[in-house]
């Protein structure tokens, strides 16, 4: 039989304008100085050494030569994508890269004292960002194998792998040049740490124009569904996800739930059916009872 399927009637969205740089203040000079430097943001000889290659063309493969150096502009672009997104998000991809490069300092056992020492140099102006001693850097990489799935967004399997400097030193590399390089990323990390440690939710426009549209406080966007109805909230990021989430909830606003790549397959259907029962083979009422059988199990309990 025919049957006719109705669509929605699309609508032109509706943008809600705010400030980046009330939102990041000195953070989005920092990000831009960076981008107009020579060589910019991050140099990342850990994924491309290339630029300290020190002996002619000839002597390139221009596949992995490109291959490597694409990488570190992917790298670059989504550090941006991040930044856009929310402070969070940006903090935490800063924080994941400031373990990879003190990790690939450390495990290249040629280090000369003089090029130990500048990392630990560093390292202790770096100690409250870093969290543990020099001496013991053990447990900040404990989870090093878990960073490339939570930061998948960030460090792709495809180049997650480091750069080895054994197998570079027999070659015609500038050791010294990637580890001063490596140095020199890690101080651009902690700057926009020690600048993000300055940053409060309340100075989060985006997050604040976002709450002003759902209680319907928008001059000129305001919208009934948006106040009265279920609301969906998409956003690219795990970590731009939870810190709305908690946001949201600070801000008053009841029944928020949150799936990322982290939820178990259950408490996500669970979330799904509790959002749209109707065509998840359920109802309101259905999912109440359950609730209310839940909670009344929870409080028996001694």
């Amino acid at each position: 039989e025919d049957c006719n399927v109705m669509f929605p009637e699309t609508q032109p969205p509706k943008v809600v304008p705010y400030s980046v740089k009330q939102t990041y203040g000195k953070l989005l000079a920092k990000i831009e100085d960076a981008f107009r430097r020579d060589k910019p943001l991050f140099r990342l000889p850990m994924y491309d050494p290339w630029p300290y290659f020190t002996g002619t063309d000839e002597d390139k493969d221009a596949m992995v030569v490109g291959r490597q150096g694409q990488v570190v502009r992917l790298i670059r672009t989504a550090f941006l994508k991040r930044f856009e997104s929310s402070v969070e998000a940006f903090r935490a991809s800063c924080q994941t890269l400031m373990k990879k490069l003190i990790y690939f300092y450390l495990r290249n056992t040629r280090n000369t004292d003089k090029e130990r020492d500048a990392l630990e140099r560093w390292w202790r102006r770096n100690k409250a960002l870093v969290g543990y001693d020099f001496e013991a850097p053990d447990p900040l990489f404990r989870d090093l194998d878990e960073l490339d799935e939570a930061e998948e967004d960030v460090f792709d399997s495809e180049f997650s792998e480091l750069v080895s400097l054994k197998e570079l030193e027999g070659q015609k590399f500038n050791i010294h040049g990637i580890l001063e390089a490596t140095i020199e990323d890690l101080e651009t990390i902690a700057d926009f740490l020690k600048e993000l440690e300055k940053f409060e939710p309340r100075h989060d426009k985006k997050l604040s124009a976002l709450v002003q549209l759902l209680k319907g406080q928008t001059s000129g966007l305001k919208d009934v569904v948006l106040q009265r109805g279920k609301v969906l909230i998409f956003t690219e990021f795990m970590d731009t996800a939870r810190y709305l989430a908690k946001q949201l909830v600070e801000a008053g606003f009841d029944a928020v739930e949150e799936i990322d790549s982290g939820n178990s397959k259950g408490a996500r259907q669970e979330t799904i059916k509790a959002f749209s029962p109707y065509y998840n083979d359920s109802s309101s009422p259905e999912l109440d009872r359950k609730s209310t059988r839940l909670n009344s199990s929870h409080v028996s309990q001694p």
